[in-house]
């Protein structure tokens, strides 16, 4: 018997043979930085998520440059602004983006007046669109000032929360700029000592509204707006386009001045603003024919008939879509006025106006067709046994869909409507069938967590 044959060993190829046999392929691996910008371009174009550019960013030195000199944003995470990380790093690190658009360096409380020097130097020559700022409490008016002087073409400029700021701040040329946020969002207080101009309001002010003022310390006056409202070659620093104009809690703001015809958001909210009687035949918002919201709340100082005389100053053909006269002398009166005056209301806030009452919802409910959202927190609201009286407001009850078919949200917390909720959300359902009862207050802008806001 002969032993089975074993199979011969075949021969071991060299990669020479290999790659000269027929039919093979050959491979040539290359790494993502032996490609040319063009061809990185187009495969960054399928993950253009900021998340994914960073992950690369990390990879090598050569795809970093790639990205930094790209990417547009520079935003410092909230972790990174509280973890006390050295401005010198933070500067050093927006330094190497040459295409910046957008910085926002909100709630980084270590950026000083004198570290913000450099970050001035950082920024020559830059083309920032939008400068945020929001919560940087260490910069002066000299800081904010100087960098601004580098942001010739800035848009969006966010100073909200920096107390000790004044209009000198702001005296650059800014003639790109359309939407200003500064001053402060802090709640009320009422004030211990009151200042010597200050209106003593407790013989003329209705129950419930204590004398206040703002914690906010910024001391921006009736001037920025006026300077503002200039045309952009007008004057040293001229004026800008401004659309969006958010000053909150500007206590030395006492005026309405001339405003930008372009303005199409202002919020006073807590400032001093006073009319008197002699005064209410003046047309404040005359030349604002684009403005679709004002928020007047927290203004003390206005009658009901000062606030009305404000929205009837402006032109007849501008129709507001949001109003906020939270916290201020407007009564029922006032109510059964406004939707005469502005139809077309889709926001409107009366929360903690203690002369509106049941008449003067009423007078909104009817009246307001394309009303959205209504807040009536802290008002002299009744039982909803008064809300049968509703439909006289100035609708057909037997109206399709009520007599407020497009409501969404209505906030009642703070009166005796929320002693029966449920009561209270079958009652509203008759009047408005779309409406959520909501036992509290209701927040229009979100707490303005972003400029330009949105609403609610």
């Amino acid at each position: 018997t002969q032993p089975a044959t074993q199979p011969a060993p075949r021969p071991e190829l060299s990669e020479e043979t290999e790659q000269k046999e027929p039919g093979a392929k050959s491979y040539n691996p290359q790494s993502l930085t032996s490609l040319p910008a063009l061809m990185l371009e187009e495969l960054f174009a399928f993950w253009p998520e900021a998340s994914g550019l960073a992950r690369f960013a990390e990879s090598c030195k050569a795809l970093e440059a790639f990205v930094l000199e790209r990417r547009k944003v520079f935003r410092l995470g909230r972790s990174c602004a509280q973890a006390g990380v050295e401005p010198e790093m933070v500067v050093s690190r927006i330094s190497r983006h040459s295409h910046l658009s957008e910085l926002d360096l909100s709630g980084y409380a270590a950026l000083t007046s004198s570290t913000g020097a450099l970050l001035d130097r950082a920024l020559a020559g830059s083309c920032l669109r939008a400068l945020r700022l929001r919560g940087c409490k260490a910069m002066s008016d000299v800081a904010v000032r100087r960098l601004l002087t580098r942001c010739p073409l800035v848009e969006v400029l966010d100073l909200l929360e920096i107390p000790r700021l004044s209009n000198k701040a702001l005296d650059v040329p800014l003639k790109a700029l359309r939407v200003l946020g500064a001053g402060s969002l802090g709640r009320d207080v009422v004030a211990e000592k009151p200042r010597a101009r200050e209106v003593n309001i407790s013989s003329t002010a209705p129950a419930g509204l204590p004398r206040q003022q703002p914690k906010s310390s910024v001391r921006l006056t009736s001037a920025l707006l006026a300077r503002l409202a200039q045309h952009p070659d007008q004057g040293q620093a001229g004026g800008a386009p401004l659309t969006h104009a958010v000053l909150p809690n500007c206590f030395d703001i006492e005026m309405l001045p001339h405003l930008p015809s372009t303005l199409r958001h202002l919020d006073l909210r807590g400032s001093a603003l006073q009319m008197q009687d002699s005064s209410l035949g003046s047309k404040p918002l005359a030349g604002c024919s684009q403005l679709s919201v004002l928020c007047l709340g927290g203004n003390a100082f206005l009658s009901c008939a000062a606030l009305l005389a404000i929205v009837a100053s402006l032109p007849s053909s501008t129709q507001l879509h949001v109003l906020d006269l939270s916290g201020t002398r407007f009564d029922s009166h006032g109510a059964i006025s406004l939707p005469v005056m502005q139809s077309a209301l889709t926001h409107l806030r009366l929360a903690g106006c203690p002369g509106v009452r049941n008449q003067g919802l009423a007078a909104v409910l009817g009246g307001l067709r394309s009303l959205e959202v209504l807040d009536v927190a802290a008002c002299s609201l009744e039982t909803p046994s008064a809300t049968r009286d509703y439909p006289k407001g100035g609708a057909d009850a037997a109206t399709p869909g009520g007599i407020s078919p497009s409501l969404r949200l209505l906030g009642v917390g703070q009166t005796e409507l929320v002693s029966c909720l449920e009561a209270t959300r079958r009652a509203v359902a008759a009047l408005a069938p779309k409406a959520h009862v909501v036992p509290g207050s209701l927040d229009i802008f979100g707490g303005y967590s972003e400029l330009p806001p949105r609403l609610l």
